[in-house]
């Protein structure tokens, strides 16, 4: 597609946008995938991003490259999915923060599932969102660098401070336990 014809998608010409969906959606989708691991929340994120694009056609008008606004647009949402803090309470990914296996039934697991959400409840959103992105998600600190628009450093300090705030109120945690 010329960059000529994907500006007459912009002018409404019939079934114009569908073809710059057609010609972009392959290398949105790897994009988000990439980022993401999850093909249903890429599609999630994917079908968002040309909604967007539909809803925004004066915008994107504008612009001399639809790709460059398109992966942009899909890198926010991205940033959006770890940053809303309902994200934060899914059973799975909070059991990937035990270091350990739970060993006994589904009952004990669950509980420390729910323990780990309120846990993750008291740490500052700077810190549960990279904690989110590098030991949940599994991004190294300069992939969560690019998500959360932070610098590479600050990343690694907000982990180790995560990560230390974390041990400590689970030890506290673990102490009134002993005390009831």
């Amino acid at each position: 597609m010329t960059m000529s014809r994907m500006l007459l998608v912009m002018d409404g010409e019939d079934g114009s946008f569908n073809e710059l969906e057609r010609f972009h959606r392959a290398s949105i989708q790897s994009y988000v995938l990439k980022r993401t691991g999850n093909l249903y929340l890429t599609e999630e994120i994917v079908q968002e991003t040309f909604t967007r694009a539909w809803n925004s056609r004066e915008t994107l008008k504008r612009h001399e490259n639809p790709k460059a606004w398109l992966l942009t647009v899909a890198k926010n949402l991205i940033v959006d999915h770890y940053r809303d803090s309902s994200r934060f309470t899914s059973k799975g990914s909070e059991l990937r923060l035990l270091s350990q296996p739970q060993v006994g039934d589904s009952t004990s697991n669950f509980e420390s599932a729910e323990s780990l959400k309120d846990l993750l409840k008291l740490l500052s959103e700077d810190h549960r969102n990279v904690l989110m992105c590098c030991v949940i998600e599994g991004y190294s600190t300069h992939e969560a660098s690019e998500i959360l628009k932070i610098p590479a450093g600050t990343v690694k300090s907000r982990l180790f401070y995560a990560l230390k705030d974390l041990r400590v109120k689970l030890s506290e945690k673990e102490k009134s336990i002993e005390h009831e």
